[in-house]
């Protein structure tokens, strides 16, 4: 994960959603939502939800359920979300959810990306690799 100060997240409307201080993800209100380090997503809990590995295989406990490729992270073979590093910008696939990052994003690399989404996004990579809502 790269090394930053702040980065605030927006939704698609410009509200403040979230705060990204280092490596810790918090909702607007500044509780903890989750963690991302070396690559593994943890929740509030410190309990792993999803970890990436050196060549953007995605894995939910030991099964590989995704990947990222040309800035598009794939779920079970579907594209689920995009994200486009200049702008500082992750939306689902659909378009239908955007998250607006805004602070020092110069440095962010796939695998940030990667947890920003899996942690404010979570909801819709969850119900496609568990088949649960």
């Amino acid at each position: 994960m790269g090394v930053y100060f702040m980065i605030e997240v927006l939704n698609k409307h410009k509200k403040r959603i979230g705060i990204i201080e280092g490596s810790r993800f918090f909702n607007e209100k500044n509780k903890l939502l989750g963690t991302l380090d070396n690559g593994v997503v943890k929740n509030e809990k410190n309990r792993v939800l999803i970890r990436i590995d050196k060549h953007n295989g995605i894995f939910f406990e030991n099964e590989q359920v995704g990947f990222i490729l040309d800035c598009t992270i794939y779920f079970r073979e579907k594209p689920t979300f995009e994200f486009t590093k200049e702008k500082g910008e992750i939306h689902t696939s659909d378009e239908k959810q955007t998250l607006i990052l805004k602070g020092n994003i110069e440095k962010l690399e796939d695998v940030d990306f990667f947890g920003i989404a899996s942690i404010y996004l979570e909801s819709k990579w969850w119900e496609r690799v568990t088949g649960k809502k």
